[in-house]
């Protein structure tokens, strides 16, 4: 039976994570890192992270809340020594910020790294990075054991690239690394858990305009998969591989013609459409005509600067080939997110914000 030490489980998907290792029979015990005002306020966030997903808190003992940050907490000796498997989702995910980004993702990740090195039990450390963190490279498919660049379009994903060398230099720990593509939505609660991202395609799509080609690719997964892979990676016996992306990759991937199509379906595009440089995508009329706050063609803006990356999919032959039904494709849940969103594009944008 696994113990399971888990940062980042009230963000999304760090929560969807938590509800897989609490309905999966080989898991325990999870222990939480969470960031709180005190004990009350930590279990708070904790309730209101699994009900997001439908999940009710667990009886007494099987989930155990740590309070601290990343970059400083205290970890029990008799939890230590207990600890068979971690997941570090915990990130800072801002496009903009820089001094946050590295004090979150790369310190606080040097920091985890060394308080763990007492786990005499702990079979494997998996972090959850991003398949972005190849940063500007001209390539078409994306395959994990390519090397990061030294230019990104965002501090994010500079970061993460940063803190996988970081773990790789802490030899001791049994690592794997799991690399997410773009995380949109849940197949069977839509945007109920969160609206990240989906309020950018349906932004998009509403306006008529874009910064995509037709036949550019979007390699999109919805959280309860790859969350479903991220523990079928922690918790499997043996793996073939270190370093996994949980993505769409060239079999499920879509088309930026096919989103827009299913959203136009659906009621929700503008007939016509546009394509427009990011350089002069903040300041196309189309916004006002649609109606949409600063803010949110602002963040538009912001999400728009990884379309100017030539890759649009990221290999999963590896997360395939260790046992993953492939992921479905967007399309198909797009009118599940769209019936669950009962916020508008603008409001659903400051989950991103």
């Amino acid at each position: 039976m696994a113990t399971v030490f888990l940062t980042g489980a009230t963000g999304f998907v760090g929560g969807a994570i938590l509800a897989q290792l609490l309905a999966d029979a080989r898991v325990e015990q999870v222990v939480l890192l969470v960031r709180s005002r005190d004990s009350d306020h930590a279990d708070e966030r904790v309730v209101e992270a699994l009900g997001r997903f439908d999940v009710r808190m667990p009886g007494a003992g099987r989930v155990v809340v740590v309070r601290g940050a990343l970059n400083d907490f205290i970890l029990p000796r008799e939890i230590l020594g207990r600890l068979t498997h971690v997941v570090h989702a915990a990130a800072h995910t801002s496009f903009r910020s820089v001094r946050t980004a590295r004090e979150t993702n790369v310190e606080g990740t040097r920091f985890l790294a060394r308080a763990l090195m007492g786990a005499a039990k702990l079979e494997r450390f998996l972090f959850v990075g991003t398949a972005y963190r190849l940063g500007v490279a001209d390539v078409g498919l994306v395959q994990e054991d390519m090397r990061s660049s030294d230019q990104h379009v965002a501090e994010y994903t500079r970061t993460k690239a940063e803190a996988e060398v970081v773990l790789e230099e802490a030899s001791r720990l049994p690592l794997v690394i799991a690399r997410p593509s773009i995380v949109v939505g849940h197949t069977r609660l839509g945007v109920k858990p969160s609206a990240s991202l989906f309020w950018y395609y349906r932004a998009l799509a509403k306006a008529g305009i874009s910064p995509f080609s037709d036949v550019q690719l979007r390699d999109i997964v919805p959280v309860d998969w790859a969350a479903g892979a991220s523990v079928h990676l922690l918790l499997k016996r043996s793996l073939a591989r270190v370093r996994y992306h949980i993505s769409a990759g060239e079999g499920s991937s879509e088309t930026w013609a096919a989103i827009r199509n299913r959203f136009a379906e659906l009621g929700q595009a503008s007939p016509a459409h546009e394509r427009v440089q990011v350089a002069a995508l903040s300041g196309h009329p189309a916004w006002t005509v649609a109606g949409f706050q600063p803010w949110t063609v602002g963040a538009i803006t912001e999400c728009a600067r990884f379309s100017q990356l030539p890759y649009g999919a990221f290999s999963n032959e590896r997360i395939l080939a260790e046992g993953l039904e492939p992921p479905p494709r967007f399309t198909t849940y797009i009118e599940t997110c769209l019936a669950s969103s009962d916020r508008t594009v603008d409001e659903q944008a400051r989950d991103d914000v």
